[in-house]
């Protein structure tokens, strides 16, 4: 997987404005007897490093596999052979 400049700084940028994002949910929560923690949010940070680092070349790639209709595979597999 290729990674250029542009993806490096799109991808500070959306942890930080993320970060940013979880302070001010944390900070104005209405029920301040049950704010929610900064644990809260892990999940969502696991998407989001997911997102920034999947293959971006994997869409060209699929785009290039002719359908069915055009003598394409019916099934590409993306599953990995298990382990011998």
């Amino acid at each position: 997987m290729a990674i250029n400049d542009e993806h490096v700084e799109f991808t500070k940028e959306l942890k930080r404005r993320f970060e940013e994002f979880v302070t001010w949910t944390i900070a104005n929560w209405p029920d301040k007897d049950t704010p929610p923690t900064n644990r809260d949010f892990d999940v969502a940070r696991k998407e989001i490093t997911a997102l920034t680092t999947r293959d971006f070349n994997l869409g060209r790639h699929n785009a290039e596999i002719p359908e069915p209709a055009d003598s394409g595979p019916q099934y590409v597999s993306v599953s990995p052979a298990p382990w011998p």
